[in-house]
């Protein structure tokens, strides 16, 4: 138990003295615990946004983006809606009774 609470501090120190960025033994546990293909899925997607930035400009882009991540979700969810609405319009039609 010492042992890990030591390695833990020395990750924490280096990280914070090296990279300046204090949470990276946060950040890989919570990799080390995810599922491969959330972990995945995050840092395609993080790339994927790294990579807009540079072509929109990062002031647009983090102003933006959250507007942007919704519009997409919510255009997915809507596609999805009327495709079941249909699928369900179309067995009822087909379930007539006479």
């Amino acid at each position: 138990m010492i042992t890990g609470a030591v390695m833990s501090a020395a990750v924490y120190l280096a990280s914070d003295l090296l990279f300046h960025f204090p949470s990276v033994p946060v950040i890989m546990m919570l990799g080390m615990l995810q599922v491969p293909y959330v972990t995945f899925a995050q840092f395609i997607g993080s790339l994927v946004s790294v990579t807009i930035r540079k072509y929109v400009g990062k002031e647009f882009w983090d102003k933006h983006k959250g507007f942007i991540y919704i519009g997409i979700f919510i255009g997915d969810g809507l596609v999805t809606l009327i495709i079941q609405m249909s699928v369900l319009i179309g067995r009822a039609v087909w379930l007539k009774p006479y």
